[in-house]
């Protein structure tokens, strides 16, 4: 054994032959220091994750996709049994106020009439409508829009960075009682669908982000003024934005820190040695 030690090239001092100072011990510390803070800051990027964001144009699958919409809105002065709720779309489907009672409902309120649940649409150009029945065509359709959303939830959700939740509900709060008699109500809505990823949890949404305009307009149809409605034509774009959280493995994690943890104390060995040879130098 004795033979082969003397082949050895990482040779060190014995701690009783090394020779401790304040310089070297102020420097560990700090590298220590160091070295622990990068680790606490770099944790919580560990557990967030990244995301990568895509913008896409979708392949059109003309309709065949139904897209949920959830409303509250509530209209007056209407009473329920004078209001119905249609939807109307390019490929021939119209339905008059035929709505799956257990996600939809309609109540009478003191002011008038609130729908609130959720109904679908197909992915394509169409409108949805709250029509008056047999009422006269001088009346005011004021109303209230508490909310509206596209496509899936994002409750208690974590938006990527400069995603506003906003922006997934437009017409939220908005309240058009203005005087406006017999003018019908026209909000063309144009959406925008994004899909949010999370590999860590598995989790896949396609809310939809939208924008509108807002005009009015007095219906006519043989001469005759119409009574007033609330039209929202929506009109989907082709492009998909894609927001796919990712999170680094831990074998990559524990790689990258102790690589900082060697170049760390590689540099502070080097200012160390640095300071020694000009002290040295100067007192020689």
């Amino acid at each position: 054994m004795i033979t082969i030690s003397r082949f050895d090239i990482f040779q060190t001092p014995s701690f009783y032959v090394s020779d401790p100072k304040p310089l070297g011990g102020i420097l560990t510390i700090s590298s220590v220091l160091f070295c622990a803070l990068c680790f606490l800051l770099e944790i919580g990027s560990f557990k967030a994750g990244y995301v990568k964001e895509v913008v896409y144009v979708e392949e059109q699958q003309y309709g065949e996709t139904h897209v949920n919409v959830h409303l509250d809105i509530t209209v007056f002065p209407y009473p329920c049994q004078h209001l119905s709720l249609d939807i109307q779309d390019s490929k021939g489907r119209y339905e008059l106020d035929e709505h799956d009672q257990k996600r939809f409902i309609k109540e009478d309120t003191n002011t008038g009439c609130r729908f609130y649940g959720s109904i679908y649409v197909r992915e394509m150009s169409g409108n949805f409508h709250i029509t008056p029945r047999k009422v006269e065509s001088n009346y005011t359709l004021n109303h209230i829009i508490h909310d509206l959303r596209f496509g899936d939830p994002i409750e208690n959700v974590t938006l990527p960075e400069g995603v506003l939740e906003e922006s997934f509900g437009t017409l939220r709060d908005i309240e058009m009682e203005r005087d406006a008699l017999g003018r019908t109500h026209d909000y063309f809505v144009k959406l925008v669908k994004t899909e949010l990823y999370d590999d860590s949890e598995e989790s896949h949404l396609n809310p939809y982000q939208y924008t509108y305009t807002h005009r009015t307009f007095v219906g006519h149809h043989k001469g005759k003024p119409t009574p007033p409605r609330i039209y929202f034509r929506v009109e989907f774009s082709p492009l998909t934005m894609r927001y796919k959280r990712k999170h680094q493995s831990l074998w990559v994690f524990v790689t990258r820190h102790l690589a900082l943890l060697g170049g760390v104390f590689t540099f502070t060995q080097l200012i160390y040695s640095t300071i020694n040879t000009v002290k040295n130098h100067k007192f020689n």
